[in-house]
This record gives C-alpha cells, sequence and structure tokens, in this order.
C-alpha cells in the first residue's frame, strides 16, 4: 500500500515538536488481548513516524481498528509463531 509510493516519502509537520519531518510507515505491534494472557500480532499497521523527536503516532481510525482486534482477537488469522525472550544486557 505505501511502499515504494508517494506518502513515504511526503513529510509532513509532526505534531509532538513541530518539525518538518514526519512520514507515513508500516510498523507491526503484538498487543495484548483484553483480559487474557494472549497476544495478537498485527502486520502492517499505518503510523505516522517522526525522524527528530521519533514519536510514533496513529491515527483515530488505527486505533479503532487496533481496538476491535484487542477485543475480539478471532477477526485475526491463527498461525503459529516462535516466540524468543530478548536475554538481559549487563
Amino acid at each position: 500500500m505505501f511502499e515504494g509510493g508517494l506518502l513515504e516519502s511526503f513529510k509532513m509537520i509532526c505534531p509532538n515538536c513541530d518539525q518538518n519531518s514526519a512520514h507515513i510507515e508500516k510498523t507491526t505491534q503484538s498487543l495484548k488481548v483484553f483480559g487474557k494472557e494472549e497476544y495478537i500480532l498485527i502486520q502492517d499497521i499505518p503510523v505516522t513516524k517522526c525522524d527528530s523527536c521519533h514519536e510514533t503516532l496513529f491515527d483515530a481510525q488505527v486505533v479503532k481498528q487496533l481496538d476491535e482486534y484487542r477485543k475480539n482477537p478471532n477477526l485475526a488469522e491463527e498461525k503459529p509463531i516462535r516466540v524468543a525472550r530478548f536475554p538481559k544486557v549487563a
């Protein structure tokens, strides 16, 4: 959707730091399902990312969809996934 497209190269004003260094990119997030010890992995989430202050912002429509996945994880396709815990660094 965004790969190689105009939106990735388009810079905008960051609402956090007011610099003209924000752009749209895709990210992957894991979300805890409401009321359960279960997580879902969501790929290709469109976010606004600032190159100056490193703030990552989700628009209201994206947040609404993420909440839907957290409330109803059956909306997501079930796939096997490997999980690794990063070792503690001294």
